[in-house]
This record gives C-alpha cells, sequence and structure tokens, in this order.
C-alpha cells in the first residue's frame, strides 16, 4: 500500500486532471483495497490453522498506518486577469499628389492568464501558460487564445522554448507556432541592476491563415532565413534572405512570363538591383540574362545586422502612469527592458520592438508596455493604382502597433513557491513570468500576421506586373 499511495500522490501532483481521476475513482480503488484486505486475512487464517497439517506458522502482521503527512501539492496557479489598450496606426508617404490618409484603430484589451495543461509540442519541456485576450474594437471584437511554454532554470533564468497563438475565426482560425532553437531569455532571477543579456532569433515559424495560405520560415542565427509559401490556388513561393542583405523571391506559375521570380542585391553604391530571373534553362540551353526590374536608393547599409536583441534590467523605477498599476501592488519596482531590431531585404522593411516588463516585489509582472514600429519600403499593395516600389531611402508606409497590459486582479498565473537558494535565500516568492512571455507571444502574432499580408500582397504585385509587361502596359513607378 505504501508504494500505491506514493504512485497515487505522483500523480496527483501531475496536476488538477489527474487529481479529478482518482477522486472519480475513488469508490473503485476502495473496493479494490477491501477486497485485498480480505485476502489478506483469510490467507492468514490458513496459514493459523496449519493448512489443515501441523505446524502452526507465523502471522506476520500488517504495518501501523503511517503518521506522517505527505508533503503538500504544489500551488495551483488562479487566473491572472490584465487590462489594457490597443492601438494599430498606419501613415504613408507615398510620392503622389493625394498620398492614402492615416488610419487607427483601438481596442479595449482584457487578458487571462493560467497555467494550461498542455505538453511543450516541441519537445523542450516546460509548463503551460495558457491566455486568452480579447481586443474590443468599434464594430468588432477579437479573441485569441496562446500557450507559451516556459520554465524557470536552476540558474535563476526564466526562458520561453515556443509559443502557439490562434485566433476564433471559423471554421479555420489564423495560427502561429513559434518554436526556437535555444530557449529565449525572459528573466533572470534576482533582478539586479544593470543585469543585461541577448538572445538570438534562430526559430521556426509557422503560419496558417483563414484564407488557406500558409507559410513556413526557417530563421537562422543571424536574422537570414528561408520562407516557403503556399497560397489557396496552389502556386508556391519561396523567400530567401542571405546574411549579406542579398536574396531572392521565387515561385510558380510565372513560367509563362519567362522568369521565375525577382532576385535583390546587397547594396552597392547606395542602390540595390532588383532583376527578373530567368527560368531555368532546359538540358544545355545558355540561361537568359536577367532584366533588371528596379534599381531602389539604398535603404539600410552594406554588411548589414539583420538581426540584433538586448535586455536590460533597471531596479526601483517608478511604474509609469500610462501603466495604472493598482495602489495595491505598490508604485515602484523593476524595469525589464527589451529591444530587437531587424531587417528584411525582400519584403523590403525595417522593424524596431521594445517590450517593457515592470515587475513588483513578491508578485512578479505587474505592467507590460510593448510597442512595434515597421518602415516598409517597397509598397506592394498597390494602393494608389499603380505599381510603387523604392522610390527613395524614405518609407513609404510606416505601420506600429501599441499595447498595454496591466495586473488587475488575482495572483500571477504561476507561483513560483521557492526560487534556489543561491538567487533568493529560500525565501517564498511569486513569480510570473508568462506574463513576460504571453505578452509577447500574442504582440508577435500580430506582427507576423502584418507581414504575412505584406508577402501575400508580393504574389499579386509582381504577378500583376508580369501580366502587364508581356501587354506592354505595365511598368514601375
Amino acid at each position: 500500500m505504501g508504494s500505491w499511495v506514493s504512485s497515487r500522490w505522483t500523480l496527483i501532483l501531475n496536476g488538477s486532471r489527474l487529481m479529478h481521476y482518482f477522486n472519480k475513482r475513488g469508490p473503485v480503488l476502495l473496493k479494490i483495497r477491501l477486497l485485498l484486505g480480505g485476502f489478506a486475512i483469510l490467507a492468514a487464517g490458513l496459514v493459523a490453522c496449519g493448512g489443515g497439517g501441523g505446524g502452526g506458522g507465523n502471522i506476520i502482521p500488517s504495518p501501523p498506518p503511517s503518521t506522517t503527512a505527505p508533503p503538500p501539492p504544489p500551488p495551483v496557479s488562479s487566473p491572472a486577469v490584465y487590462s489594457g489598450t490597443l492601438q494599430k496606426n498606419d501613415t504613408y508617404a507615398y510620392p503622389a499628389s493625394s498620398p492614402l490618409p492615416s488610419t487607427s484603430a483601438n481596442a479595449t484589451v482584457t487578458l487571462n492568464v493560467s497555467t494550461g495543461s498542455s505538453t511543450n509540442p516541441f519537445g523542450q519541456g516546460g509548463t503551460d501558460q495558457h491566455s486568452v485576450q480579447s481586443d474590443a474594437f468599434p464594430l468588432q471584437t477579437t479573441v485569441e487564445t496562446t500557450d507559451s511554454w516556459v520554465n524557470q532554470l536552476s540558474n535563476g533564468q526564466v526562458v520561453l522554448y515556443g509559443f502557439q497563438s490562434a485566433d476564433n475565426v471559423t471554421p479555420t482560425p489564423n495560427s502561429v507556432s513559434w518554436q526556437y532553437a535555444n530557449p529565449q531569455i525572459l528573466d533572470e532571477l534576482p533582478e539586479t541592476n544593470g543585469a543585461s543579456w541577448t538572445n538570438v532569433p534562430q526559430a521556426t515559424v509557422l503560419e496558417n491563415d483563414a484564407d488557406g495560405f500558409i507559410a513556413k520560415r526557417a530563421i537562422n542565427s543571424d536574422g537570414s532565413y528561408t520562407e516557403n509559401d503556399i497560397y489557396p490556388t496552389g502556386f508556391k513561393n519561396t523567400i530567401t534572405v542571405n546574411s549579406d542583405g542579398s536574396g531572392s523571391y521565387l515561385g510558380t506559375g510565372w513560367a509563362q512570363y519567362g522568369t521565375n521570380g525577382f532576385t535583390y542585391s546587397a547594396p552597392t553604391n547606395g542602390v540595390i538591383t532588383i532583376k527578373l530571373a530567368p527560368p531555368t534553362p532546359v538540358g544545355t540551353a545558355t540561361p537568359a540574362p536577367p532584366t533588371v526590374f528596379a534599381t531602389p536608393a539604398a535603404w539600410f547599409a552594406p554588411s548589414p545586422t539583420l538581426y540584433s536583441q538586448s535586455t536590460t534590467v533597471t531596479t526601483g523605477v517608478t511604474f509609469p502612469a500610462s501603466c495604472a498599476v493598482p495602489a495595491t501592488y505598490g508604485a515602484t519596482g523593476n524595469d525589464i527592458d527589451q529591444v530587437t531590431s531587424r531587417i528584411d531585404p525582400v519584403v523590403g522593411f525595417t522593424d524596431n520592438q521594445t517590450i517593457q516588463t515592470y515587475t513588483a516585489p513578491g508578485v512578479g509582472s505587474v505592467c507590460v508596455v510593448m510597442n512595434d514600429g515597421t518602415d516598409y519600403y517597397y509598397d506592394y499593395s498597390q494602393d494608389l493604382g499603380f505599381l510603387t516600389i523604392g522610390i527613395s531611402s524614405t518609407p513609404m508606409h510606416v505601420a506600429t502597433i501599441a499595447q498595454t497590459l496591466t495586473l488587475q486582479s488575482g495572483p500571477p498565473a504561476i507561483i513560483v513557491a521557492r526560487r534556489s537558494a543561491a538567487a533568493s535565500g529560500g525565501r517564498p516568492v511569486m513569480l510570473s513570468p508568462e506574463t513576460i512571455a504571453v505578452g509577447r507571444a500574442r504582440f508577435m502574432a500580430a506582427v507576423e500576421r502584418e507581414h504575412a499580408k505584406h508577402v501575400q500582397a508580393m504574389r499579386t504585385f509582381f504577378t500583376r506586373y508580369l501580366h502587364e509587361r508581356q501587354l506592354n502596359q505595365g511598368g514601375v513607378r
């Protein structure tokens, strides 16, 4: 029975679902125990009777019940409720007499965070931090569910292995899956002033959109990447970004126009040269010379840093007024400030992102402020009725996303009962690293969908251009 109790307790530690499992089957287990007990009594009686022959036999008494209580289960997380705002802005600077008007969309955000039960699909372990975010815009409300897998390592680091995010579009939701090759450091405990670290972007990203568009990207440690896209029509495209800033956009369905796609040079003498890639020659045929498509002014420097990220901790800061942190969590704490920059030479943008996470002593994350600004230098949308690309080194479209989340009620969604002795001297503390992870995951998913919109526009843009070029009616402006 000792082993059964031990096994049952171990299973209970694995979660409330197993507790429910055993609670439901408690009567069955009790019957089994009584039945086994009956067999034990019967066997003891047979031994005492000598089995009908001589010899008394020895009866081994059952051990007395243990009076030592099993260790208490780990704390079960209660949902934490965050609220805040989300704002999306788009501004345009086309070289036209009537540029598109700026647009702005604002939403009220509610985020519920709890510890989920899903196993890490990436096979790296960690705890599932489950969130449901509702964005209430004036004309519609969107709901997105995100699962992030985080862990606190023995050295005090809080790391993110990856996340999955999907909205409530039916019957097929828009979804994004992000798996890091190396766990991303979100925090280091204890938080000390001036502490800093960096992360590399190496990851696999999979996006499935409700309209049937699928994109799979393999990101390298320096920010270069290869992305394979499949369209609902069956056409396929591959985006390749090289470390030196060159790249290509190749696809199916363009052979009828005498090309497989487009190549992008690295910046040379202040110019980027975009050419039509001729079809792969058949047999020993000589490849056709590429045709220059456009020569936009270089909008990034030669030998670029395609990706950079750094995080710095500042202690003893006053929470910003924009967070409106409830007084119960205090007015001061620590600021975990992460800055990320990236360049995409093919899609044609620079992206700068900041995520500031404010933590309160004994509570954890009480406010997360996220800002992302993307400058698009190539316009593939045809918004003005003609094809526009690479007019100058000034971005033609600037898209920004800003979001603030503040803890309103409930304990942090994950409670770490005790940090390592080296990190905290064994003092019980509370921590909510998932807020850093979930806020980041949901935010990155929104940025990723904006990226996908431009990628899909590229296909339409080039197809239309090639068609009009074939009819000698198209061109580039």
